[in-house]
């Protein structure tokens, strides 16, 4: 596994962990606002790994599980405000 493939699979580690952990929260006033410092907290890693698939790319091309994680991260990214 090179530099960018592994960058790509810890970043779904995190979103997975993140995930996982919010689904795990209690109130939803709570929710609400851990989500939005997760999701900001997530933004230099998903783009990272976004930046990481984009080099995967040109060099061969992305699988169907690479191009599941591609789409995740650029709806996550979305949802990230900027500032």
């Amino acid at each position: 596994m090179d530099e960018a493939e592994r960058r790509v699979k810890e970043t779904d580690e995190l979103v997975r962990e993140t995930v996982i952990r919010l689904s795990r929260s209690g109130s939803s006033e709570l929710l609400g606002a851990t989500a939005h410092e997760d999701v900001l907290g997530l933004r230099p890693h998903l783009e990272e790994a976004l930046a990481a698939l984009a080099d995967i790319e040109r060099r061969r091309g992305l699988t169907d599980e690479e191009l599941a994680r591609w789409r995740a991260f650029k709806m996550l990214l979305a949802a990230a405000p900027l500032f």
